[in-house]
């Protein structure tokens, strides 16, 4: 009923003894020549016993498609080309090639999104690391440098009750300088002349101006760790250092200027 020969022991259907031309072969699959001799375990061979073997399966259902060929073409002579032949012929097998196909697009699609979501996590725990590495960086090295605050002597009591007011700036840079030199602190109160008190009220109202912190603007140049490194402890372009304004006026100079506070 299937088409094989009478005698005992035979399997082959009259058919499959008839090989098809070399000139028809390579008309299906014509890519599967360029893999002969690439297989295998010899030098310069891919040793791939799995890609071998369905390789060189494929070679006998060529044969096959095309010995049948002239039997699909009777049953089914709309069809213009094997790959409709085996469509109509097969059905169950195209279903099964088709599902095969979908499933293995579905778990290329899943292992994709599985990997893109591994790297985001892998992106956002370096992120993160870096972060805090940073800021640990930054804190320990401010701490190292930063000058150990040493408790203030208690000043030396006014040789008179009455208040006293700021030196000159003059006569206290004489003083520091070594250019006047005295047994005792120089110190003057309100008991003498006009004209002597109002230039120290003057200087007074000068000391009370440099109070005011500067407007200090942090540069917004800076890109790399030794930059920001170098305008914290040293200051760019003979500004001032971010640590000596903080150790003189601490918050001061930054405060009200909501930008400064948020780049600080």
């Amino acid at each position: 009923m299937a088409g094989h020969p009478a005698q005992m022991g035979c399997f082959e259907i009259r058919r499959a003894r008839i090989s098809p031309p070399d000139s028809l072969l390579p008309l299906i699959w014509p890519d599967l020549n360029k893999w002969t001799g690439r297989l295998g375990p010899e030098p310069g061979q891919v040793n791939d016993l799995a890609a071998a073997g369905f390789t060189g399966l494929l070679f006998y259902p060529r044969e096959v498609i095309l010995q049948d060929s002239v039997f699909l073409m009777r049953r089914f002579p709309e069809s213009v080309s094997a790959g409709h032949m085996l469509t109509q012929a097969l059905p169950v097998l195209t279903d099964c090639l088709k599902t095969a196909e979908a499933r293995r697009e579905a778990q290329i699609w899943e292992l994709s999104t599985a990997l893109m979501a591994e790297i985001r996590t892998a992106k956002e725990q370096l992120a993160g690391a870096y972060q805090s590495s940073l800021q640990t960086f930054l804190a320990e090295s401010l701490f190292q440098l930063k000058p150990a605050s040493t408790p203030m002597p208690a000043p030396a009591p006014a040789p008179v009750s009455t208040p006293l007011i700021p030196l000159p700036r003059s006569l206290g840079e004489l003083v520091a300088e070594g250019s006047l030199r005295g047994p005792a602190p120089l110190s003057v109160s309100r008991s003498i002349s006009p004209g002597i008190a109002g230039s120290a009220e003057d200087h007074g109202l000068e000391a009370e101006a440099e109070a005011d912190p500067p407007r200090h603007r942090m540069s917004r140049a800076v890109k790399t760790v030794r930059d920001l490194w170098r305008e914290w402890t040293v200051g760019l372009q003979g500004g001032p250092s971010i640590l000596a304004l903080d150790n003189r006026w601490g918050s001061r100079w930054r405060a009200s200027r909501q930008a400064e506070v948020q780049w600080y």
